[in-house]
C-alpha cells in the first residue's frame, strides 16, 4: 500500500481517513485513474467550528443532548479526483 500524504502535527487537522484505490487506478494509461496529487481534506466554513484548533461541527445523535441538526461529522471528509479516458 502506498501513502498519498504523511504530515507531522502542525496545529492543523491532518489526514485521518484513507482513500483506497487498486493498482490499476494508479497506472498512467488506464480508463479510470486516481489523481494522487488531488487528495485533500475537504473543509468549508459552515462545517468548521472556531477556536485555536478548528474542528468539524459534530451532529452527534438525535437522542444526545449535544445533538446539532446543522452539524456534519466528527471528522472532515477526504476527497480525490478521478479521471476517465473514455
Amino acid at each position: 500500500m502506498q501513502s498519498f500524504m504523511q504530515t507531522p502535527w502542525t496545529g492543523e487537522p491532518g489526514m485521518l481517513d484513507q482513500v483506497l484505490v487498486n493498482k490499476n487506478m494508479l497506472a498512467e494509461n488506464k480508463p479510470v485513474r486516481a489523481l494522487r496529487e488531488s487528495v485533500e481534506i475537504f473543509r468549508v466554513p459552515g462545517m468548521v467550528s472556531g477556536g485555536r484548533y478548528p474542528a468539524p461541527i459534530r451532529f452527534s445523535r438525535p437522542n444526545k443532548s449535544s445533538y446539532n441538526p446543522d452539524g456534519y461529522s466528527d471528522h472532515y471528509p477526504v476527497v480525490m479526483k478521478i479521471e476517465t479516458n473514455a
